[in-house]
């Protein structure tokens, strides 16, 4: 039995036996990441338009430091995701205080009449 020959003028194709396969998947993002980052977002632009806009930072910064203290024991990707919800939440809690505040001296200080 004779191996076929290459026909004329096409190279044949190279010999993959040493070709190692494809890299393994890479380990998943942490969730709880994810999910302060775009709480984070959230309230800092859809939050501040709506009244309930606390919720949504408070929710970022207790996800933030759980997904923080994961990918620190386990070292899953993730940790400028959850740095970058932390940080947002935190801004959006200072925003609400801020303007809980304002709310208060504004309601105290107003010279409208009481009924």
């Amino acid at each position: 039995m004779t191996e076929a020959q290459p026909v004329p003028g096409y190279p044949g194709y190279p010999d993959n036996s040493g070709y190692p396969g494809y890299p393994p998947a890479p380990a998943k993002t942490n969730g709880m990441a994810l999910a302060s980052t775009i709480l984070g977002i959230a309230g800092l632009t859809v939050g501040l338009c709506l009244l309930f806009f606390p919720v949504l930072p408070i929710l970022a910064v207790i996800l933030g430091h759980l997904g923080l203290s994961k990918i620190t024991k386990t070292g899953m990707p993730g940790r400028s995701l959850a740095v970058a919800g932390l940080v947002m939440g935190y801004v959006g809690v200072a925003l609400a205080v801020l303007w809980l505040v304002l709310v208060i001296i504004g309601t105290v200080t107003s010279q409208s009449p009481i009924s």
